[in-house]
């Protein structure tokens, strides 16, 4: 008879164990069955850039190191430059976009996550033109204007701290598409090369008037980053 009595404790005491351990055995499974899935590397194509003035060719690649940590880099190189009005001018350069990822959330099922990240800025173009110049004299006075073929060279340096978002969209896991929002500053630098002599560009605030979107004078602008990228992993 007391044995009996022991063995309802016993056996209650057995069934909360199994409870409160199932679960836990379930969502230890479930993450590890996640942390297989990592490291993955994935290409992306982001479509803003096809809206640019200045035309790039680029590719971009995500490292997804953990649950925690991911790393991408937009690189590219300009080909051409083309403004509102559909000129098309000659250009070259480059563009680097080195970005770190710090995942702050998943879903259970890793197929979406929310990230903060750092990406920084680096791109240099240099762009053809032919128009006239004044030609001055060694006062400064101008003499006469001239033809002339020179280059544009800009660099711009920046940062942004952004915020965004990764949603997979089909099954097997290769399709994901990335929203993101940003802020930051950049320093814009453009400098006159084979310029004739006695012509003078000057890229001062007070002397340019700039174009839209794409202000063509020295200085720092803060940036505003808004859109989207379509992923595809390979690993």
């Amino acid at each position: 008879m007391q044995n009996s009595k022991l063995c309802l404790p016993i056996s209650l005491f057995i069934f909360i164990i199994l409870c409160i351990a199932q679960p836990l055995h379930a969502q230890k499974m479930e993450k590890n069955n996640a942390e297989k899935k990592l490291p993955q590397v994935w290409l992306q194509f982001n479509p803003l850039n096809l809206f640019e003035p200045d035309i790039l060719i680029a590719c971009t690649g995500l490292y997804k190191k953990n649950n925690r940590w991911g790393f991408a880099l937009d690189a590219g190189i300009y080909v051409a430059w083309q403004n509102y009005a559909s000129v098309v001018k000659p250009q070259g350069g480059l563009r680097l976009k080195p970005e770190v990822k710090y995942y702050v959330d998943h879903s259970k099922n890793q197929k979406s996550a929310l990230y903060v990240s750092f990406q920084g800025l680096i791109k240099i173009t240099n762009t053809k033109f032919e128009e006239f110049l004044a030609i001055n004299d060694a006062a400064g006075q101008p003499l006469f204007s001239q033809l002339a073929k020179y280059t544009e060279r800009k660099t711009v340096l920046g940062g942004s701290l952004n915020l965004g978002g990764e949603f997979v969209l089909d099954n097997a896991e290769r399709l994901m598409i990335e929203p993101y929002i940003g802020v930051g500053v950049r320093r814009k630098m453009f400098k006159a090369l084979n310029l004739p002599n006695g012509a003078n560009i000057n890229y001062d605030f007070n002397s340019r008037s700039g174009r839209v979107f794409n202000i063509l004078y020295n200085g720092n602008f803060p940036s505003l980053l808004a859109g989207f990228k379509i992923s595809y992993r390979i690993k």
